[in-house]
């Protein structure tokens, strides 16, 4: 399964919740353990996740937000950040 695009949005109100990147992160986290959940797997069925950031100092507090999740080990996590992704 490939799953793309998810963002930290809130699913009832289609708006990206409130508290900054950790909040976005957890949501976009929880959004795509719903899609995993629907097709019969969970984050252990994980082997690469891209994160997209507006900052790169936001590295450290989204890979804890991860880190939670239980991904199997090892596991890619691949980071980048761009201009264009500021708000």
């Amino acid at each position: 399964m490939y799953i793309s695009g998810q963002l930290g949005m809130d699913p009832v109100s289609g708006q990206l919740v409130t508290g900054g990147v950790l909040a976005e992160a957890k949501q976009a986290l929880i959004n795509m353990g719903e899609i995993l959940k629907s097709a019969g797997c969970d984050y252990s069925s994980v082997v690469k996740t891209t994160v997209l950031l507006a900052d790169m100092n936001d590295f450290n507090g989204v890979n804890e937000v991860y880190k939670q999740c239980k991904y199997p080990e090892p596991m890619v996590n691949i980071c980048h950040t761009h201009p264009r992704f500021l708000h």
